[in-house]
């Protein structure tokens, strides 16, 4: 496998951890919390 391929794969298995991470309630309530505090 090239590098290329190697990174690509491991990208893709960050974002689907990613993915499960903001599938969470809490998590996407929490993130809210932040942007909300961000923006203001």
């Amino acid at each position: 496998m090239d590098s290329t391929a190697c990174s690509a794969s491991r990208i893709s298995s960050a974002a689907g951890r990613i993915d499960l991470f903001l599938s969470n309630e809490k998590t996407q309530y929490l993130a809210g919390k932040v942007l909300l505090a961000n923006s203001k």
